[in-house]
């Protein structure tokens, strides 16, 4: 049995609210609850082709068991590989059929290549699917074309910059449903509330019913930066009416406008 700590506030795994190192919590979030991972709740991995390590099956597993979840895993191990493999277990199960991606300009090309790109290394064999780039020229190329009996696994990848115009975004929001697996990648670009990016995310993550938020460092210059973020998640994570209120329940000032 594997067993987790999941901030009762955020909904985050790995949030850096608890210190694994003086195996303490980190105020101010205090409260956490175990969440536990029986063996006979494992997913059925035996598709992949490129074998999982240990963490990141465990981490699958509580992208399949929480619709509400941050992978905050360090740069490198993997995180894409994980969300790929979580969503095509959702969809043989028939939870989702789509997952939207909202990634940087310069990391729209490693999801969607089609030789190189993310996806081209992680979708199984024998599931169908659909990549398409939302971008200013659509393309998309399929996957198991010939194994779709009834529909393929659509995945949107779009980025930040695009989407600011409403236009734009509508055209995303129509992809959406309580079906749909929202990604929101490098989170730490939807840091700024008032942004025109951090708001289209914001707008899109009403439209769906999962959400993952994937980031190495999801604080780069001070608490505030997970403000937006916790908002993504779901807007009750965070306990507070406002940015105010958030700074004021969170946040220390140290020096003179630092904290």
């Amino acid at each position: 049995m594997t067993k987790w700590l999941i901030c009762n506030h955020c909904g985050l795994w790995k949030c850096g609210h608890y210190n694994s190192m003086k195996d303490e919590f980190v105020n101010p979030f205090e409260q956490f609850h175990e969440l536990e991972l029986k063996e006979e709740e494992s997913v059925d991995l035996s598709r992949e082709r490129r074998q999982s390590y240990d963490h990141q099956v465990r981490g699958v597993e509580a992208l399949v068991k929480n619709p509400v979840f941050a992978l905050f895993d360090e740069m490198g191990i993997g995180k894409t590989k994980q969300v790929i493999d979580a969503a095509q277990v959702l969809f043989t199960d028939g939870k989702i059929q789509q997952v939207i991606v909202v990634c940087p300009g310069s990391v729209r090309s490693v999801w969607y290549d089609e030789q190189f790109g993310e996806l081209a290394k992680h979708l199984w064999d024998e599931l169908p699917a659909r990549v398409v780039q939302y971008h200013k020229h659509i393309k998309y190329w399929t996957w198991n074309a010939d194994n779709a009996t009834k529909a393929y696994l659509r995945f949107v990848i779009t980025n930040y910059e695009f989407i600011r115009s409403e236009e734009r975004l509508d055209g995303v929001i129509d992809f959406c449903d309580k079906e749909t697996l929202l990604v929101i990648d490098e989170s730490s670009c939807v840091k700024g509330p008032t942004t025109k990016q951090t708001k289209a995310c914001l707008k899109l993550r009403e439209h769906c019913g999962r959400v993952v938020l994937l980031n190495g460092t999801p604080i780069s210059h001070s608490p505030r930066d997970m403000y937006a973020q916790g908002l993504a998640l779901d807007k009750t994570i965070l306990v507070c009416r406002s940015y105010d209120a958030f700074k004021n329940r969170y946040m220390t000032n140290i020096t003179a406008g630092k904290y």
